[in-house]
């Protein structure tokens, strides 16, 4: 997994309809991908087809040569990859057991 900067996804661009990302997406862990990605509890799949962003956050990703981006609780970005890879990142960074995904 690439090292990803330090990026605080409230500094995406504003929807169209008028909030922030975050706003639109809500707290907690959030994968952002193409289609549905399977997740585990506590992790909110967020498909980049569903955002009204101009496409902003697929580009970014595309840029970064990145399938996902993983946002931690704090809006932080955690990493950039593979869904699963971010998954099970996560899960070694946090001290989990392996998750079961959804």
């Amino acid at each position: 997994m690439p090292p990803a900067e330090l990026l605080l996804i409230r500094h995406a661009p504003v929807l169209a309809d008028g909030r922030k990302l975050d706003e639109a997406t809500g707290d907690g862990w959030r994968l952002f991908a193409h289609g549905a990605p399977c997740v585990p509890a506590g992790v909110a799949a967020v498909a980049l087809e569903t955002l009204a962003d101009a496409g902003a956050v697929a580009g970014w990703l595309a840029d970064r040569g990145g399938e996902a981006v993983l946002v931690r609780p704090d809006h932080y970005v955690f990493g950039t990859g593979h869904p699963a890879a971010l998954i099970a990142a996560r899960a070694a960074a946090l001290g989990l057991a392996q998750e079961e995904l959804a």
